[in-house]
């Protein structure tokens, strides 16, 4: 049984306000809190965009570098230990 997203956000609201209400110390319940919600945005906005076309080359570059670099590096130091 799900409850509707206004009597969840009552339900919170009124939580909230009783938990803040005895952190502060008060004896009634004289805490009121104001809370605005947003609609989350159901459309993609970016829907024309073509990310490997655009950005493939250096995102389908940069592993392979870095991976070579790791190796490279490690591969230095592991020879340069070793050799003292």
């Amino acid at each position: 049984m799900f409850l509707s997203l206004s009597l969840f956000q009552e339900l919170v609201k009124t939580l909230n306000e009783a938990i803040l209400s005895v952190k502060m110390n008060v004896s009634v319940l004289n805490v009121s809190l104001d809370l605005s919600t947003s609609p989350f945005p159901n459309k993609f906005r970016i829907s024309q965009l073509d990310v490997v076309g655009q950005y493939g080359g250096v995102w389908f570059f940069l592993p392979p570098v870095r991976c070579f670099s790791v190796r490279f590096w490690i591969h230095y130091l592991i020879d340069f230990v070793s050799s003292r």
